[in-house]
């Protein structure tokens, strides 16, 4: 009887210590549970927004962005959907220029839009460190 139960404690142990061997790794844009809302887990990204107004036939898209990297490369991209919202693609990019601030208010609009469209705003923002190695991004959507 004792040798069973030395057996079984063997293999229990052998099993729980090779299980987290096994265990997936944690990327920079793992999903966190903060307040009851899900967003991703940033490393150098501590905010980001992503606007519309609409006045007729032109989009006036913004982005702010607040990040602790050495530079941060912003593009607001404008998007489009003919299917009344269900699914939008990328219509045109209107901005995409490096920043070396902490905080970035960013704005571009588009004129001459084709009204019976629905329109949103998408920020892309990528951030390097002073090397220059890309050490974090995220996207957002008005």
């Amino acid at each position: 009887m004792k040798k069973s139960v030395s057996i079984l404690v063997a293999i229990f142990l052998l099993i729980a210590i090779a299980v987290p061997a096994y265990a997936t790794p944690v990327s920079a844009e793992t999903i966190s549970m903060e307040g009851g809302i899900i967003s991703p887990h940033y490393i150098a990204i501590n905010s980001i927004s992503s606007f519309i107004t609409m006045s007729g036939n032109t989009a006036i898209c913004s982005a702010h962005v607040s990040q602790s990297g050495a530079r941060a490369n912003v593009r607001i991209i404008l998007q489009r959907s003919t299917n009344g919202g269900s699914t939008f693609s990328d219509f045109a990019t209107l901005l995409n220029k490096d920043y070396t601030t902490r905080s970035i208010s960013a704005e571009a609009s588009r004129t001459g839009l084709d009204t019976s469209f629905r329109y949103r705003t998408k920020v892309v923002v990528t951030v390097f460190d002073a090397s220059g190695r890309q050490i974090d991004s995220g996207t957002a959507f008005s």
